[in-house]
C-alpha cells in the first residue's frame, strides 16, 4: 500500500511540476505493478496525448477511460447519500398520498432552475395555498386551463410559462387517469411498466429518468437498470473529463457514454448522483474549480487537452462524439 501510494503521488507531483515524461513513468509503475491498472493506464493516455503523442495516447484511452472514469465515479457513489427530500422518508415503504403528489409535482418542475429552490418552494405552495395537498392535482385542474395560466405569477411555481401550464396538463392526466394519486403510477407494477407510463405522462428526456431514479432509489420498484437524467451538470461533466471540450454533451451521447461507463454489473442510473454533485459544485459551466474537483486526475480538461482536436480524429464530431471509443 505504501508504494502504491509513493508512485501515485509522484505521479502526480511530476505532473503538477510539467514534468510530464517523469510522470508517466511513475503511472507506468503503477502499472506495472498492478497498481489500479485502469486509472493508471487512463492517466498515461492523458500524458501522451498532452506530450504531442496522441496515436500513442489513444491506445491507452481507448481501453482505460471510459472504464476507467466509470470505476472513480462509482467509488464516489459508494459514499454519496441521495437524497429526494420528503420522499426519502419511504424508503421500502409506500408512501402517503400527500407526499407522492408533492413529490411527484416538484419533479416535473425540477428543470433549469435552482433544485433545493424548487423543491423547498413547491412543498410549501402545497401545503400553504391547497386546502387539502393529497388532492393537489384534482384542485389544479377545478382551474379551467385559461384560469390556470392567469395564475402563474400568483402563483411563481416555475420562471418558463409553459412549466406552468403543463402542470395543469400532466394534472389531469393524473386525475382521469389515476384517480389524482400518482402512486397508482407505480404500485405492483413491474419497472417497464412504470417506465412507459411514465414517458407517456411527461414529455422529454431527462425528468422521466430522474423520476424513474428517485423511484429506484427509494425502492418503490424493484431493482432495475435506469439511464442518468441528462441535464446540464451531467452533459457537462462528461464533456470535460471525456474530451476536454468547454460545451457540454447532447443528451444521446452523455445516455451512451453512461452506458459504457456502467459495466454489466453496475447501473448506469448510479453515476447520476456523483455527475450531478460534481458539476453543481465543481465543474461549473462558466467557472470550473478543478483544484478541488474529485476527478481531477483523470479528466481531460484539467489535462489541458482537447482531444477532439489533439487526436485529430474526424469521428469526434458534437453529433457522434462517442464513436472515438467504438
Amino acid at each position: 500500500m505504501s508504494n502504491q501510494i509513493n508512485w501515485q503521488k509522484k505521479g502526480n507531483d511530476f505532473f503538477q511540476d510539467s514534468q510530464y515524461e517523469k510522470s508517466f513513468q511513475a503511472f507506468k509503475k503503477c502499472m506495472d505493478n498492478d497498481i489500479e491498472p485502469t486509472i493508471s493506464g487512463l492517466k498515461m493516455g492523458l500524458l501522451l496525448c498532452k506530450m504531442g503523442r496522441g496515436k500513442e495516447g489513444q491506445k491507452y484511452l481507448e481501453k482505460y477511460q471510459i472504464p476507467g472514469i466509470g470505476q472513480r465515479l462509482l467509488q464516489l457513489a459508494e459514499k454519496e447519500e441521495v437524497t429526494w427530500y420528503d420522499f426519502s422518508d419511504y424508503i421500502g415503504k409506500i408512501p402517503d398520498k400527500k407526499t407522492a403528489n408533492i413529490f411527484f409535482l416538484s419533479a416535473i418542475l425540477d428543470y433549469q432552475m435552482d433544485a433545493d429552490w424548487v423543491w423547498a418552494h413547491t412543498k410549501e405552495f402545497a401545503e400553504t395555498t391547497i386546502p387539502n395537498p393529497s388532492d393537489l392535482w384534482r384542485w389544479i385542474i377545478n382551474h379551467s386551463f385559461e384560469e390556470w395560466k392567469e395564475k402563474k405569477q400568483e402563483y411563481n411555481l416555475h420562471r418558463f410559462p409553459q412549466a406552468h401550464e403543463r402542470v395543469w396538463k400532466i394534472g389531469k392526466t393524473i386525475v382521469e387517469e389515476f384517480d389524482g394519486d400518482v402512486r397508482k403510477i407505480w404500485l405492483n407494477k413491474n419497472p417497464k411498466e412504470v417506465q412507459t407510463e411514465i414517458f407517456n405522462l411527461v414529455s422529454g428526456d431527462a425528468i422521466p429518468r430522474m423520476i424513474l431514479g428517485a423511484l429506484l432509489d427509494t425502492r418503490q420498484i424493484l431493482p432495475c437498470r435506469l439511464d442518468v437524467k441528462p441535464d446540464v451538470h451531467v452533459c457537462t461533466v462528461l464533456a470535460r473529463t471525456i474530451y476536454g471540450l468547454s460545451e457540454k454533451l447532447s443528451d444521446d451521447a452523455a445516455l451512451e457514454l453512461t452506458r459504457k461507463m456502467a459495466p454489466d454489473a453496475e447501473n448506469p442510473w448510479n453515476l447520476d448522483g456523483p455527475l450531478f454533485s460534481i458539476g453543481r459544485d465543481y465543474c461549473t459551466a462558466k467557472s470550473p474549480n478543478c483544484s478541488e474537483c474529485p476527478l481531477m486526475d483523470v479528466c481531460a480538461y484539467y489535462y489541458g487537452i482537447n482531444l477532439k482536436n489533439e487526436l485529430a480524429n474526424p469521428k469526434l464530431t458534437q453529433s457522434n462524439l462517442t464513436q472515438f471509443h467504438n
